[in-house]
C-alpha cells in the first residue's frame, strides 16, 4: 500500500477542520463560550482531543474562526 498523496492528506486535514469549526458552532450556540472545552468540541466532531488543540490551540482561536472565516 503507497502512502497518501500530499493533496489527499491535505484534503482530509481541511476536512477535519471543517467538522472542528461546525463543532463549534454547534457547541458554543448551545452551551455558551465559558462552558464549552476543545475535548467536548473534539467528540462532536469525532476527532482527538490532542488534534483538536494542535489545530486551535485554545478556545479563543477555535471560537473566534467561525466568527471571522
Amino acid at each position: 500500500m503507497s502512502p497518501r498523496s500530499a493533496s489527499v492528506n491535505e484534503e482530509l486535514r481541511r476536512r477535519s477542520r471543517e467538522r472542528l469549526l461546525q463543532a463549534t458552532v454547534e457547541l458554543v450556540g448551545e452551551r455558551g463560550y465559558e462552558a464549552t472545552t476543545l475535548g467536548d468540541i473534539a467528540d462532536r466532531a469525532g476527532s482527538r482531543a490532542d488534534w483538536s488543540r494542535t489545530t486551535f490551540p485554545g478556545n479563543g482561536s477555535c471560537c473566534s474562526r467561525p466568527c471571522t472565516g
